[in-house]
């Protein structure tokens, strides 16, 4: 079969277009024949390589998944339009029997750093516990947009509790989290408020529904959500790390919350203590969400008439190029591979 993999760690010029055996799988297992998968910061992160992570080469990333089961099983006919919960799990330890298996100890992600490869081939195989049918009216595109993105930002919503009423700030509303946390925020009653890089974003949030669109590179968040709130939001969702932590604590109320999913500019960050508890203020961490969260999810989705934004798709072989375009921060929405 045809993947696009990585031999070693580094720039995008590792993202090798080549032949390789297809899959060999198990009896609780199942093969997929991808039809597209979603490009994330994960898979950047991935290719680069994270200090402490190890990997097993060679490796083919891609966790958000979307294609049809194509060998025999016990739940699902051959052609079955599916995607891929992509959490991967013991199945034996308390979390993952009270359905919390992102919580499981041993909890990885496909086509991450768990050794499992991943969507950019035309090929995966995956435990049969992880497929998920695809519902109507969603398209494969549509599908492989949701898993991680637009999971990892419900999971937030919930835990923070943002539902009418409440004030919300989102970074890079560009971004899949942020795009996905606009939609899911606004169509269940909130106020939200983004931070673009540009003017063109600036007008693309305001399209998907933003209520107030700060362009970062002109205006300062804190002054700016002040401005618009009074007293603050009442909770963050912050997926990018080092350079908005302390933002984040400043721009919320007293008692307001913040959710973390990511550490895009880094992990390490400096933040005023006192902040924390002189507002009374909670952090919560989100690891993607559970595989029934994703299919409340997508109910929700299907409810609010929701679809999923799409800011491009390449070809497998042009990898490359949809890396350059998400390290680069051109996209608006989620990037997707066309196997």
């Amino acid at each position: 079969m045809k993947a696009t993999v990585i031999h070693e760690h580094g720039g995008t010029d590792k993202l090798i277009y080549e032949d390789i055996d297809n899959p060999k799988f198990s009896n609780d297992e199942v093969l997929v024949n991808v039809k597209t998968c979603a490009v994330n910061h994960l898979d950047i992160w991935i290719r680069q390589g994270l200090p402490g992570k190890a990997l097993k080469f060679p490796h083919i990333l891609g966790c958000d998944i979307a294609g049809e089961i194509t060998s025999k099983n016990r739940n699902f006919p051959i052609e079955s339009r599916v995607m891929i919960y992509p959490g991967i799990s013991c199945g034996k330890c308390s979390y993952c029997k009270k359905g919390r298996e992102n919580l499981c100890g041993s909890f990885s992600i496909i086509g991450g750093f768990s050794n499992v490869h991943g969507g950019y081939a035309e090929y995966v195989k995956v435990p049969l516990r992880n497929i998920v049918k695809i519902p109507l009216p969603f398209s494969f595109d549509e599908a492989a947009c949701l898993s991680v993105s637009y999971l990892t930002s419900w999971n937030m919503l919930k835990s923070t509790n943002v539902v009418k009423g409440k004030t919300l700030l989102v970074y890079g509303g560009g971004g899949g989290v942020g795009s996905a946390t606009i939609q899911l925020a606004r169509a269940n009653g909130a106020e939200v408020i983004t931070t673009v890089s540009d003017e063109r974003k600036v007008v693309l949030a305001k399209k998907i529904g933003a209520n107030h669109v700060i362009n970062r590179t002109k205006y300062d968040i804190v002054t700016e959500v002040m401005s618009i709130t009074g007293n603050g939001v009442d909770a963050v969702i912050d997926h990018v790390g080092t350079n908005t932590w302390m933002t984040s604590l400043q721009c919320l109320k007293f008692g307001g919350r913040m959710a973390v999913c990511g550490a895009t500019t880094g992990e390490i960050a400096n933040i005023e203590i006192r902040t924390v508890y002189n507002k009374q203020l909670s952090i919560i961490g989100a690891y993607l969400g559970t595989k029934a969260e994703l299919i409340d999810m997508m109910k929700f989705m299907q409810v609010k008439k929701i679809k999923p934004i799409i800011d491009s798709n390449f070809r497998l072989c042009e990898a490359a190029k949809a890396h350059i375009r998400m390290d680069n921060n051109e996209h608006f929405g989620k990037i997707l591979l066309k196997i």
